[in-house]
């Protein structure tokens, strides 16, 4: 029997590492491997730039959501859990004790840091365009790069010192993806 997006939620708990590293796709749960330390390096570089950016512009209509359950499709239900989700006209911490979400976010980031989720990559995409996700950020690990596209077809590639941006939805953001990858001093262990 399909798992409702509801369902889903309320089972997750029960399931390894408290459902973390789980999905759900139409109606049935996905099992994810736990991702290597440099995607929680690139998690953590951009929240904190993401948190930066909203202190420096707190008249901004959206808030960035991490690790939470986004609805993308309904019968039979499908819930990814993107690194970020950038939710427009929504408070600070309106979903701060929400999993589920079913709102269009304006901006998607999902970091293929394993196999399996390199598998999963393309039909991700792919839903999310058909949700209405006007910008997906595609981060590979293995290759230290971002792939940009929105719904108008546009795709770039970003190394090294590119800036990632999206100004529709982040104006004035910015973050090198060098930085996303910098492991902090303080977390490696070298005196800061």
């Amino acid at each position: 029997m399909a798992l409702t997006a509801e369902q889903f939620a309320d089972q997750r708990w029960e399931l390894p590492e408290d459902g973390r590293w789980s999905e759900l796709v139409a109606g049935e749960i996905v099992q994810l491997a736990p991702p290597e330390a440099l995607h929680g390096t690139a998690v953590l570089n951009l929240s904190k730039r993401l948190a930066e950016h909203r202190q420096q512009h707190p008249e901004l209509p959206s808030a960035a959501c991490f690790d939470q359950g986004l609805v993308v499709r309904r019968q039979p239900d499908t819930v990814f859990v993107p690194a970020v989700a950038v939710i427009p006209e929504i408070g600070l911490f309106e979903l701060a004790d929400t999993f589920l979400v079913d709102r269009c976010p304006a901006l998607v980031v999902e970091i293929v840091s394993t196999a399996d989720r390199q598998n999963l990559i393309n039909s991700k995409v792919e839903m999310y365009l058909e949700l209405g996700v006007e910008t997906i950020w595609v981060v590979d690990q293995a290759d230290k790069a971002v792939l940009m596209m929105n719904q108008a077809g546009d795709q770039s590639r970003q190394v090294e010192d590119d800036l990632l941006t999206d100004n529709a939805t982040l104006p004035g953001f910015s973050i090198s993806v060098n930085e996303l990858f910098k492991v902090p001093e303080w977390w490696s262990g070298r005196p800061g």
